[in-house]
């Protein structure tokens, strides 16, 4: 203990006198381990802890391929057959307008099975959750709060229960609140904050419509694969008792936590990598910046060894001095990742990564900043203390004073880590390149609409005297003229689903005239409703035909609008304005149909995603292809093209509604570049971390470079002042010189090729019509870093070739 306590004083004496290099390779710890741990407490939120359940590991989700959900009639056929599960429940999206009192606010929320508390093991803060019987109709008029929407809108008080809240028109007496922490579904209707009963008893015959989450909790003695494999069969078995509509349905079952981080689960490990990437280079900077350190005290080590000093005590000592460094890192590494989490949540769309309220550096973070220490010192202390214990005690002594310089092996080992340096920061740039020319393939999408000076928002009429035909859609058609007539708005629509910003509803269908499908093959279309305008609101090309207009009636034959993908795959050689379509299978009711038009086919629900198949139908008519139109029609989004800033419309749009009627709830305002953006926000982030992260393993690389050259180059000075005196000219000095320095840098630029190759191939799963083998990202890297190498090779390869010849011979 005391030999460690006098070899601290020492490493601290020791950096004090080089504080140019102490500097240095603090910063480059700090950058090294700041970044690792900001991006380690992310994974940790997102990927490491576990879900707050009981025992969630052995919670999966159940969904057909898709992945879809599941229709009533199929859940209650898994629950009464299957045997690997202790329990399982089944979810559906519920929510809407919240009146409490005088005052009327959008929420979201779940109608559960009300054994879907106990199945995830969560009690309730305040009052209870549900019973079995509440379930039936008539009974499932009570509701859960979560712990937020308690605080914000009943001030937290413990007389909330007994209350009554209004949903959707509908009164909800309150029996209990869930703790902060219950979130739920983690994947899924992420910002529930209320819930009520699942009345599922009248649907126990519905197959088609496939609208439930399944979720179960599996027993102890049971496997993932085993539980798979009997899901299987019964849902083998059930396609083949109901062919009409279940025929070709799987199911699969995926982890909880797994189907909740899925969607970021590849983009925080090639995260992870990438900072494990940035910390090597930091680490053999400092490796590189001891190695030379340790060449200028060749002669102290010597007489120290001479004196009577063990080698170990040598190595020691720079184990020591590289500890002090990796530790002081550490702790300026800790704030940097602090304050890298800020901005991390400050680039986050609310709502848009798993758990992303609980991201903050906790003590695990603490732990493995403090592990990345210990484990970044040892690396960048292997080489120094090696080379430090290494030395010829005579041959130093000799030397005396006159150079200090680095030896032989002291310059192989120094080149040895830029080129290791090279070759990670080359992996860099691939990567942020791919990412780069992904990105830029995104932002050249064909959305089919014009996304710019366009607001959207919600407006639900649910609940109010409004929501009932024909008032319901007389109501939208006012509230839609008013808006119109606002300064500064150039056309109002609406539509069920906005792009980007609602839901998916389908349905089946069939051409006209063409053979009937066979059980398990009928076609199936997402389908819109919309009103008279909104493609020329969107901007949305009208390939062929005509637009909906007032016409459009209950009154007038039933009119559809195809999406050119529908119109290409069902009739390829033909005009597709003219033909029928029956909308609908048997047993559910049909409706034949005329195409009017077809339309460009738009972005809906995924930024990347190849479009579906499209049926639109004016709101007028839509009424026949509903069976129940009260709850479907209940809300619109609106979409508002401006002449400027579409936000600054939203208070004056949202008045004109109100002007109608004031118990309209009006919510979501949105400008439509903020719902782009928001799609793609894992790419874009993507493209700025790694951005990052290379540019700071190029600059790291590059100061690695400079430094070596730097170094060789002043160890040279007698040699280049031979050459000079022998004849050499300045020019073949500086090729020389370059020559030495470039050599490392093209080695490694080899190496990082072929591990850039692989890294790609890990990035496949972000990247967007882009290979991971990209040409011209490759040749791009393969550009820029050969050309810093040159960069940082130049001012010391200049240098040499400015030496005085007689001056330097003197210095020899």
């Amino acid at each position: 203990m005391h030999n460690l306590s006098r070899d601290v004083r020492a490493g601290f004496r020791a950096l004090r006198k080089t504080p140019g290099m102490t500097a240095a390779a603090i910063l480059a710890f700090a950058l090294g381990i700041g970044a690792n741990t900001a991006i380690f407490s992310v994974v940790d939120a997102v990927l490491l802890r576990p879900l707050r359940y009981a025992d969630p590991s052995r919670l999966v989700v159940l969904e057909h391929a898709g992945p879809s959900p599941v229709a009533p009639a199929t859940y209650f056929d898994w629950r009464a057959q299957a045997h690997s599960f202790t329990d399982m429940s089944a979810a559906e999206a519920w929510g809407g307008s919240l009146r409490t009192g005088e005052r009327v606010k959008a929420i979201s929320g779940l109608r559960v099975t009300p054994n879907t508390m106990a199945l995830l093991g969560v009690p309730a803060l305040l009052g209870r959750t549900f019973r079995p019987e509440e379930d039936q109709p008539g009974r499932a008029e009570v509701a859960v709060l979560g712990f937020a929407l308690w605080q914000r809108e009943f001030g937290g008080s413990r007389d909330v229960l007994g209350r009554q809240v209004m949903v959707d028109g509908e009164n909800y007496t309150v029996i209990g609140v869930m703790p902060p922490q219950f979130h739920f579904a983690p994947f899924w209707v992420t910002d529930a904050e209320i819930w009520a009963p699942l009345t599922l008893p009248s649907r126990l015959s519905d197959r088609t419509g496939q609208s439930l989450r399944v979720f179960a909790r599996m027993k102890r003695s049971v496997s993932l694969e085993q539980a798979q494999a009997e899901m299987s069969t019964i849902m083998a078995r059930l396609s083949s008792a109901y062919p009409d509509s279940s025929a070709k349905l799987t199911v699969s079952l995926t982890p909880l936590g797994d189907r909740a981080s899925g969607a970021v689960r590849p983009m925080l490990l090639v995260m992870f990598a990438s900072v494990g990437f940035v910390l090597l280079i930091a680490c053999s900077n400092v490796a590189s910046l001891m190695l030379a350190r340790t060449a200028l005290r060749r002669r102290e080590t010597a007489v120290r060894l001479a004196l009577g000093a063990s080698r170990w005590d040598l190595a020691r000592q720079s184990i020591v001095e590289s500890a002090l460094l990796s530790g002081l890192g550490a702790i300026a590494g800790l704030a940097a990742a602090a304050a890298g989490l800020a901005v991390w949540k400050s680039l986050l769309p609310e709502g848009a990564m798993p758990r992303q309220d609980e991201l903050g550096i906790r003590a695990a973070a603490f732990g493995f900043a403090g592990v990345l220490a210990v484990i970044s010192g040892i690396l960048s202390a292997a080489a120094p203390a090696w080379q430090s214990s290494r030395g010829d005690v005579n041959d130093a002594l000799k030397q005396g004073g006159r150079s200090g310089t680095a030896g032989g092996r002291t310059l192989r080992a120094r080149g040895f880590l830029v080129a290791a340096q090279t070759a990670i920061a080359f992996v860099l740039l691939t990567g942020a390149g791919l990412m780069l020319h992904s990105f830029v393939r995104l932002l050249s999408v064909d959305a089919g609409f014009d996304p710019h000076h366009l607001l959207t928002f919600q407006v639900s009429v649910a609940g109010t005297s409004e929501n009932r035909a024909p008032g319901r859609e007389l109501f939208y058609r006012a509230a839609l003229s008013r808006i119109a007539a606002l300064p500064g708005v150039k056309g109002a629509g609406a539509i069920n689903h906005a792009p980007l910003r609602g839901d998916v509803w389908g349905t089946h269908f069939r051409v006209d005239g063409e053979p009937f499908p066979k059980p398990g093959e009928f076609p199936g279309a997402v389908y819109r409703v919309i009103e008279p305008g909104y493609f020329r609101v969107m901007l949305t090309p009208l390939l062929a035909g005509r637009d909906f207009d007032i016409h459009d009636n209950l009154q007038s034959p039933r009119v559809v609008i195809v999406n050119e993908t529908l119109a290409r795959r069902r009739w390829p050689e033909r005009d597709a304005r003219g033909k029928r379509i029956i909308v609908g299978r048997p047993g559910e009711g049909t409706i034949p149909v005329t195409v009017v038009g077809v339309v460009h086919d738009v972005k809906q629900h995924d930024w990347q995603a190849m479009p579906d198949e499209e049926l639109y139908f004016p709101l007028s008519q839509s009424r026949d292809f509903l069976e129940d139109p009260s709850p479907h029609l209940a809300s619109l989004w609106f979409v508002v093209r401006t002449d400027g800033d579409p936000s600054s419309l939203a208070n004056s749009a949202e008045a004109a509604i109100h002007s109608i009627d004031r118990a309209v709830l009006v919510s979501g305002a949105t400008a439509m570049d903020d719902a782009v953006a928001r799609s793609i926000w894992r790419q874009r982030l993507s493209l700025l971390l790694l951005s990052v992260f290379a540019a700071i393993a190029l600059v790291l690389a590059l100061t690695g470079v400079y430094g070596v050259v730097s170094h060789s180059a002043a160890g040279r000075v007698p040699e280049m002042g031979i050459r000079m005196a022998l004849g050499a000219q300045r020019g073949s000095v500086l090729l020389l010189t370059l020559r030495h320095g470039m050599a490392p840098v093209l080695a490694g630029g080899l190496v990082g090729l072929a591990a850039a190759v692989a890294l790609g191939r890990l990035m496949a799963a972000m990247l967007f019509e882009v290979t991971p083998a990209d040409p011209l990202t490759f040749l791009s890297a393969a550009v820029i870093l050969p050309l810093g190498g040159v960069l940082a090779n130049w001012w010391p390869a200049w240098r040499a070739s400015r030496l005085d010849p007689l001056q330097a011979l003197r210095e020899e």
